[in-house]
């Protein structure tokens, strides 16, 4: 990785005045992590028309959906972020109340299993059957089977990722889009480079790799379900749009892997924000550049899997 140029001002200014609480570094231990992050976002959430909360084969799912009485309308699967071993409906209940809303779909947040006491492919899996739960009521959902999106941030990109290689491999649902802001790609040893601290204070390389070596416990970090950058075959996959950032030290294998998906046949969008660090999109209340990123990941969805009849509501919130 290139390290060039500085990071946003907006964003500087944010880091400096948040200190730890936007950092995924400075704990030891899982329970420290899970402490510090499992504070629930202050203030009234948007207002959804239906958020209800079901179990699919024993994962616990929360359907967001803003136009109930109207059929036809895409759905999003959507996997929170969190190093594989953080995160639960709340983390990100804001973000998915926006992409309902904006978008004018269903979303579907997944509470999947977490590492270490969950181990690789054990998230994957539950998020095999969300889709397969998804799939299976999309007409009771009001959504259209052929319009079914997959998507997180960070981790829960990793997930929709793989998820799109399992359904393949298994002759599952389509998926007609795949959503994948600064994805984790490739967790074997040594695949993240070093990085400035100074430019890079939300995700240090060495929290990276603990959050990968936690999550496989042991695993084949080359298998393609672990790091579908290394997967053989990337033919016959859903059109990806991936973001990165610049200051992340994911960023050069999420932009390697959408470089692979597209040698493959497979329609794909990469964007690089620069001045971005890892994790910005949750910054959008106080950083207009995260702001733009966000319209582009609803102009995206939109683009992909809503109707051209379609008139989404355009209520804002931040992801959380």
């Amino acid at each position: 990785m290139v390290i060039a140029g500085e990071l946003d001002p907006d964003l500087a200014a944010f880091l400096s005045k948040a200190g730890p609480a936007a950092s995924l570094s400075g704990e030891t231990s899982v329970e420290a992590f899970r402490a510090r992050f499992a504070r629930r976002p202050a203030g009234t959430p948007e207002t959804v028309a239906s958020v209800h909360d079901v179990a699919a084969s024993g994962v616990n799912l929360r359907v967001y959906d803003p136009q109930p009485a109207n059929p036809g309308k895409g759905a999003l699967l959507f996997f929170h972020g969190g190093g594989f071993i953080i995160g639960d409906l709340e983390q990100q209940d804001g973000f998915c109340r926006l992409l309902a809303n904006r978008v004018g779909i269903v979303v579907v947040s997944v509470d999947y299993r977490l590492a270490p006491e969950h181990p690789y492919p054990a998230a994957i899996e539950d998020g095999w059957s969300a889709l397969g739960w998804l799939s299976d009521n999309a007409r009771q959902l009001g959504v259209d089977p052929a319009r079914l999106a997959v998507g997180g941030t960070s981790a829960g990109a990793s997930l929709a990722a793989a998820l799109c290689l399992v359904s393949r491999d298994r002759g599952g649902p389509s998926i007609a889009f795949q959503l994948l802001p600064y994805p984790a790609t490739d967790l074997r040893p040594g695949a993240w480079p070093e990085t400035s601290d100074t430019l890079n204070p939300v995700l240090p390389r060495e929290t990276a790799e603990w959050f990968a070596s936690l999550y496989l416990s042991g695993g084949d970090p080359a298998q393609a379900y672990a790091s579908p950058l290394v997967a053989a075959d990337l033919s016959r996959l859903p059109p990806a749009f991936i973001l990165t950032a610049e200051f992340d030290p994911l960023r050069d294998e999420a932009e390697a892997y959408g470089a692979r998906l597209r040698s493959a046949g497979v329609e794909v969008s990469v964007k690089r924000y620069t001045g971005m660090t890892h994790m910005f999109l949750s910054f959008a209340a106080a950083v207009p550049a995260a702001a733009r990123a966000i319209d582009d990941i609803v102009n995206a969805l939109r683009a992909a899997i809503v109707q051209p009849a379609a008139a989404p509501s355009d209520a804002r919130a931040q992801p959380r």
